[in-house]
């Protein structure tokens, strides 16, 4: 579903800079030109796309944008954002960020008014917010040797102020990965051809956390009543019917690990009445 707020961005060949603020597994930062592609059709719905200005690649933009970013129009080149303007009024000639929490770093700490003054006049949208670190920081000079040190603490309250209200990004639900069903066509047509026998124990399913184990003698015609010795840790065994659909679906209590089938059981050997007359199957 496509967000309205974004629909400045959607215009195919737009060309426009990024700063990304949380850019980078590293922290690192991320400054480029992009050329928007508009919204395109993909795998996972439709998508505000772009590409760099020489690059055949195409790339999910709100993606980016989630992580906090400034959207500025136009391309910057290959020269440093503020450089020119820098030249013109004795500001900030240069805006890079330090890849430690996403910091702004100034080389003049006299540009600081310019800085903010220059993105909130080239803004298109930001989706900054006040969990963002932001600092600026000025090169000194300290016994012939540049160093960096913080210039303006309250640089992040008067950026945000100036930059008005961000673009509310919706993250997505994480989707749960899609699983196999627990038993396969074949193993249900062995269990239903166990149907009116001795039960005998085929397939062991269980929990990984915790004692819960269910081992599976015969499955009804439905595909989804299943004859089992169950023990659910409860201080007895018993011999009943269970959902398999149920048995897909449970969760362990901490992790929420998902039941699991042994790949090792052999149940030829399981004693029936002996199962049925202990506490646990574990003893």
């Amino acid at each position: 579903m496509r967000n309205p707020a974004l629909e400045p961005l959607s215009k195919p060949k737009s060309k426009f800079t990024i700063l990304v603020v949380g850019g980078g597994m590293m922290g690192c930062d991320v400054r480029k030109p992009i050329v928007s592609k508009g919204w395109l059709e993909t795998s996972q719905g439709e998508k505000l796309c772009y590409s760099e200005p020489r690059g055949r690649k195409i790339y999910g933009l709100e993606g980016v944008l989630r992580a906090g970013a400034i959207v500025l129009r136009g391309h910057e080149e290959s020269r440093p954002i503020f450089e020119s303007h820098a030249r013109a009024e004795g500001g900030c000639r240069s805006f890079v960020m330090d890849g430690k929490g996403g910091r702004f770093i100034d080389y003049n700490a006299e540009g600081t008014d310019a800085l903010i003054d220059y993105l909130k006049k080239h803004l298109v949208l930001h989706t900054l917010g006040w969990s963002h670190t932001l600092t600026l920081l000025v090169e000194k000079k300290d016994s012939g040797r540049d160093t960096r040190a913080i210039a303006d603490h309250d640089f992040k309250n008067r950026l945000l102020t100036a930059l008005g209200q961000p673009v509310e990004m919706e993250r997505a639900a994480p989707k749960e990965p899609e699983r196999k069903s627990l038993l396969t066509d074949a193993m249900k047509a062995k269990l239903r051809a166990a149907v009116g026998k001795e039960p005998q124990p085929i397939y062991k399913i269980f929990l990984p956390e915790g004692s819960a184990t269910w081992l599976l003698c015969s499955i009804e015609d439905d595909g989804d009543t299943l004859w089992a010795v169950c023990d659910l840790g409860l201080g007895c065994v018993e011999y009943g019917t269970v959902s398999l659909k149920e048995l897909e679906t449970i969760r362990g209590p901490r992790f929420k690990l998902p039941a699991e089938r042994d790949l090792h059981f052999d149940g030829r050997d399981f004693n029936m009445e002996e199962a049925l007359g202990k506490m646990s199957l574990m003893a």
